[in-house]
Order: C-alpha cells, then sequence, then structure tokens
C-alpha cells in the first residue's frame, strides 16, 4: 500500500530514493562489510529503508539512507547517485556525462569493493581491465585482496559493473 501510494504521488521520483524491487548494496553498521539486498520499501518520513537480505529474503532491515546504496532500477531509469554520508558508490552512478556512449569512469589500477563471484558479499579488490569501449561494457575484470591461488597468482574475476562500488 505504502509503495503503490509512492509511486502514485511521485514521491519516489522527488527524492531520488531507491525504489521496491531495486537491488542496493547496505551496510549493517559501519564494522560490518557491504552486502546485496532488494529494497522492500523506502519510508520518506524517516528516511530509511526496509530492505531483504539477497541470501535470505525472510531477514529484513531497517537502515537509514547512509547505509543503503542503489545498484539497479528495476524500471530501467538509472542508477541514483547515494546518500550525501554514504561513503562508496555504484561505479553505474558515476557514468561519463561526456560521454555519448555511457562510459563509466573506471579505470586500471582503482581499488573497489566488488562482490565476490557466487557470493552476495563485497570485497575490496583492484580494476585489472576495465570494461572495453564497444566490448562487454557490463563487465570489469578485478584482482580480489588475498585471493591469491596455489601458485601465488592472483585471478583476474570477471564482476558485473552493477556489482561494483567505488570509495568515495
Amino acid at each position: 500500500a505504502l509503495s503503490a501510494h509512492l509511486h502514485a504521488t511521485g514521491e519516489f521520483e522527488s527524492s531520488g530514493a531507491a525504489r521496491p524491487g531495486d537491488e542496493v548494496a547496505i551496510r549493517l553498521d559501519e564494522h560490518e562489510s557491504w552486502i546485496l539486498a532488494t529494497v522492500v520499501r523506502f519510508k520518506p518520513e524517516s528516511a530509511c529503508y526496509d530492505v531483504a537480505d539477497a541470501d535470505d529474503d525472510r531477514k529484513v532491515y531497517e537502515l537509514p539512507e547512509a547505509r543503503v546504496v542503489p545498484l539497479t532500477d528495476s524500471a530501467g531509469r538509472g542508477v541514483s547517485p547515494p546518500h550525501a554520508l554514504a561513503p562508496v558508490a555504484s561505479v553505474l552512478a558515476a557514468v561519463d556525462p561526456a560521454s555519448s556512449s555511457g562510459e563509466t569512469k573506471i579505470s586500471k589500477g582503482d581499488d573497489v569493493f566488488a562482490v565476490y563471484p557466487d557470493t552476495t558479499s563485497f570485497y575490496p579488490a583492484t580494476v585489472s581491465r576495465p570494461p572495453r569501449r564497444g566490448g562487454d561494457t557490463g563487465v570489469c575484470h578485478v584482482q580480489f585482496v588475498d585471493d591469491a591461488d596455489e601458485t601465488g597468482l592472483n585471478p583476474d574475476r570477471a564482476v558485473p559493473l552493477k556489482y561494483i562500488l567505488r570509495q568515495l
């Protein structure tokens, strides 16, 4: 009911809030890692989100805007910038407006947080190969910290851009 009301009145659009169904990165407290979640609803009166854990949608948390970073927009309207107090932002929210191709501002050597393959947690990583122009622009290759294999090499891992956060 609240979600329908907010959509009907345009409050989601005017506030720039993530909408129900949008994927977000959340941080339960300042000592926790970032994890994936889905927006259940936004409460404008308290500027808090109810979000469901991506691993277990029965776990719903109420979090202030500063601990919720939009990753995707379920309606395809683009990714909203994070709250001013959030320490990270989606690289998709940092799309270069001067680029007609929607190129992201991400370069080799940039330190980021990325979702480790087959998990729902963000870990520190370094960009090893940014998205290519005209190539697979939805993927970035990173090397995760402390991810060396048995030979001591740190492999490149492909991660969808929507699951990469840049520190602000």
